[in-house]
């Protein structure tokens, strides 16, 4: 095997490991901040998420972001604002 594909199995399985430690560290948090906190669901970062989710969809290319999400916001304050004259 040439040495370039063993120096890049080895990097793939180092990463790999890491990856499964960090999840493993998270979980090992998960019950003391149940506690902490309650439930699982009174927690969750899921609707600021999927809030974020939204947000980038609003972004069209990787060239000023801040920009692009403020014209698409006011694009759909127009829309909704405006009456369509036909």
């Amino acid at each position: 095997m040439n040495p370039l594909n063993i120096l890049w199995i080895s990097l793939v399985f180092c990463m790999a490991i890491n990856i499964v430690f960090t999840y493993i560290h998270s979980l090992s948090h998960l019950a003391n901040d149940c506690r902490v906190h309650g439930s699982l669901e009174s927690f969750s970062a899921y609707p600021f998420e999927s809030f974020l989710g939204s947000i980038k969809g609003l972004i069209r290319s990787g060239y000023s972001e801040l920009a692009q999400i403020g014209r698409r916001l006011s694009e759909y304050d127009a829309f909704e604002t405006e009456p369509i004259n036909n």
